[in-house]
Parts: structure tokens; sequence; C-alpha cells
């Protein structure tokens, strides 16, 4: 997507690159004409570009006006409808969109195979055809089309617990919608808990608080 975002020509000075074929030769400087990956502009252009576009094609595409606004994070979409038949046009719609644009949708996935049928097998993220544990991962998120819905892998630290591994282990839960909010309350009282004991960083858990499941109980 970023290589199809041209930069103003006033603006390529700051976007130069050096190469060489061989190893014999002198490098040649190179100025790139498009947004570049890892740029601290990269992510924001991507999205203007995208709201852009968006607006200046609201009147043909007015559904995907709204998803683009709010659905989009930088280059991934996360949207739905209320049925199949709305899910449809609106997906050709942010097709005919982003084709306007020199761009095309990839990596697409559903919870309805019928979603999917017209869409070719290298553009598909996910095939219903799959195991019914296989996930796709969007927007951070581990998300199982086929069941709709999604999942979480914690891995516990295997080291001595102490005051800093509970504080890690519960920076590694990424969930930025909330699902797990009632655990990770748990969770974080726990830790409240270890501070009204005055314990170090990295002083070993007294033996009956080494066991979280004892503090967090979690049900399917």
């Amino acid at each position: 997507m970023d290589r199809q975002i041209w930069v103003n020509p006033d603006q390529c000075n700051f976007q130069c690159i050096l190469r060489k074929n061989r190893s014999c030769e002198e490098p040649s400087l190179y100025k790139l004409l498009t947004v570049t990956y890892g740029t601290k502009s990269a992510l924001y252009l991507a999205t203007r570009v995208l709201n852009q576009l968006a607006t200046d094609e609201r009147k043909k595409f007015p559904l995907t006006y709204a998803l683009d606004l709010k659905d989009f994070y930088v280059d991934d979409a996360l949207s739905g409808a209320d049925n199949v038949s709305s899910a449809l046009k609106l997906q050709q719609e942010l097709i005919s969109l982003l084709k306007a644009g020199g761009m095309e949708l990839h990596k697409r996935c559903a919870n309805n195979e019928m979603l999917l049928e017209n869409v070719p097998t290298e553009d598909q993220g996910y095939q219903f055809g799959d195991s019914d544990k296989d996930t796709v991962k969007t927007l951070g998120l581990r998300w199982n089309p086929k069941q709709d819905c999604f999942n979480f892998t914690i891995t516990p630290t295997k080291s001595i617990p102490t005051k800093r591994t509970v504080l890690a282990d519960i920076a590694k839960l990424f969930d930025p919608l909330g699902f797990l909010r009632p655990v990770i309350v748990k969770v974080k009282v726990f830790l409240q808990k270890l501070w009204l004991q005055e314990l170090e960083w990295d002083q070993e858990l007294p033996h009956q608080e080494k066991h979280l499941k004892r503090v967090v109980g979690v049900s399917n």
C-alpha cells in the first residue's frame, strides 16, 4: 500500500538511499518517490490517504466512506454487516474504492463462506477447509473466522515468580477490546497486594502467592 502513495517531490530529498549492484562498484544515490516503510510519517500518511480517497469518492461509494473513517487501522480493515447481502455489497464497494486509488485488497477473511466464493485463493487470508483451530491475525488479535471468536494465547513465565515477572505477564496481554478485563483486573489487584507486602522487584514471591490460579479464575 505504501508504495502506491506518492511523496511530494520537494520532500523526496529526505528519502535517499545508497545502492550498488557489485561490491567493487561505487554506490549510486537513489531518491524514493513513494512512502517508505519504517519512516515516522508512514502510518499517518497511509491513514490520511485512505481517508482522503474515501472523501473524494464518497458519492460513488457511500458505504465505504464510513468504513474508511472508522474501520481501518493503517492498512487493516475490520468491518461487518447485518446480513450477507449487505456484506457482499460493502466488500465490492471497498474493492472498487481501493482500485480507484491504485490499491488492491488482499488477505481477505470472513466468517461466512459466501463472502469468499469469488475471491481468488491467493487473495484469501483464510480458507474454510482449514482446521477449526486455525486463526488469522487482525489488529494485533487472533481471530478464528470459522468459529467467529477471538483467541488469546498466554505463555506463563518459567522463571522464578517475582513482582517483576507478574508485571511483565500483565503487560503481555494485548486486549484493546477489553475481553479479558475481568481477568486482568484480578491480576492487578494481586499485584497491589504484592506492593503492600513491600517485596523487592526480584524477590521470590512467598509460597502462598505463587499460584495465580488461586487468584484468577478463568472459565470458558
